[in-house]
């Protein structure tokens, strides 16, 4: 039921940041996660950069809302299901097809938002 109300993650990525005891604006923090997530190809973007762009798709919200809806059928089963949450939030985020850094960067990422004030 929660997946069909909440289709684009605000509502639980809004609870995780209230659980975590985030004092920023759980919409603006929302809005800014979502930009990221759905970064637009730039209309001057050469052939190769679509390329990339069109297989880091993967990597966008609407996957990482599926991850959240697979976790919720076992989240009562986790120590810690709040960290596991996070992890699947912030997964990739920053995300650039074969660099090395795409999880480091990501979890820096999470860091500046999450600490942000």
């Amino acid at each position: 039921m929660l997946a069909q109300i909440d289709s684009f993650g605000e509502l639980r990525f809004g609870g995780l940041l209230n659980r975590l005891g985030v004092k920023q604006d759980p919409k603006q923090l929302f809005m800014k996660l979502r930009d990221t997530y759905d970064r637009p190809i730039a209309a001057d973007a050469r052939r190769d950069e679509i390329t990339k762009k069109m297989k880091g798709n993967y990597h966008k919200r609407l996957h990482v809302v599926d991850c959240l809806n697979e976790f919720y059928q076992v989240r009562h089963l986790m120590n810690d299901p709040d960290a596991v949450e996070c992890a699947l939030l912030f997964h990739d985020i920053i995300y650039t097809p074969g660099e090395p850094t795409n999880e480091e960067d990501s979890a820096e990422y999470a860091e500046y938002i999450l600490t942000e004030r």
